[in-house]
């Protein structure tokens, strides 16, 4: 779901708003996870949510980010997975003016796997 956020920014100037419009293709068992992407109020952000309805599964969220670095565009993502049940969406972290991939944390209760 982060690949496909970062072509669809690359050929729509922001992110999908919707999962459907992403056409990814696979499927999962609609009563083991729901599946959402969550675009940011400053439009330069996405979160990816699968989140698990039984709680013995993980969850996990993709975190994408666009920013200009000098003349160039630059698009970070990360990969975040949690053994906890999701009761709602986590905050979206802020990702630092100059950060680079590895300085993308992941929510509180998550850890980067990718």
């Amino acid at each position: 779901m982060n690949r496909t956020q970062q072509a669809y920014y690359v050929e729509n100037n922001k992110f999908a708003s919707n999962i459907k419009h992403l056409r990814l293709g696979i499927k999962l068992k609609k009563n083991d996870y729901s599946v959402k992407t969550v675009p940011q109020s400053n439009d330069k952000s996405v979160m990816n949510i699968v989140q698990a309805k039984d709680k013995k599964l993980k969850s996990y969220i993709g975190l994408v980010y666009f920013r200009k670095l000098g003349d160039r565009d630059d698009l970070l993502a990360k990969l975040c997975e949690t053994s906890q049940s999701l009761s709602k969406p986590p905050v979206m972290p802020k990702l630092a003016k100059n950060a680079k991939y590895d300085d993308i944390k992941c929510p509180s209760g998550f850890k980067a796997i990718l």
